[in-house]
């Protein structure tokens, strides 16, 4: 759903950091500005969330799961055919619209890489076959969080 009155800036279907609180005190929502290696930062300024339609954008919101490192539990077959067995390592970032994408582990010399093209889910039912990692890589901000 949209916010009302921020139609074209906050769209319904977008991925976006949601604080529940703000200087000005009603929640807030940040928009996804650039993505890096597989990870999106967002904007310094926020939308309020406040106003006529400001509870059912609130309960519109789909709470997603960390970006990061986490390990496959059960066989996922890719588009391409392949097959992520249990335990391989992927890293799991978000598209726009706040579908996962899982980009599978290349193991290369004494570690691991992470490609910049992944594979796209059209729902969150793959995290029934993934686990987080316990391990996170380090970043400049704390893990947002994301919602749709």
């Amino acid at each position: 759903m949209a916010l009302e009155g921020r139609e074209s800036a906050i769209g319904g279907g977008l991925l976006v950091y949601f604080h529940n609180h703000s200087k000005q005190g009603p929640p807030l929502v940040l928009t996804a500005v650039e993505n890096t290696h597989n990870r999106w930062t967002f904007s310094d300024r926020g939308y309020l969330v406040q106003g006529p339609g400001a509870e059912a954008f609130l309960e519109g919101l789909v709470a997603l799961p960390r970006e990061g490192f986490y390990a496959v539990t059960a066989p996922i077959t890719l588009t391409d055919g392949r097959v992520l067995a249990v335990r391989s390592l992927v890293q799991v970032g978000y598209n726009r619209a706040g579908e996962p994408i899982l980009f599978p582990a290349e193991h290369r010399g004494n570690g691991f890489a992470f490609p910049d093209r992944g594979f796209r889910f059209f729902d969150l039912t793959v995290f029934e076959r993934l686990s987080e990692c316990g391990f996170d890589a380090p970043v400049e901000e704390p893990p947002a969080h994301l919602l749709h």
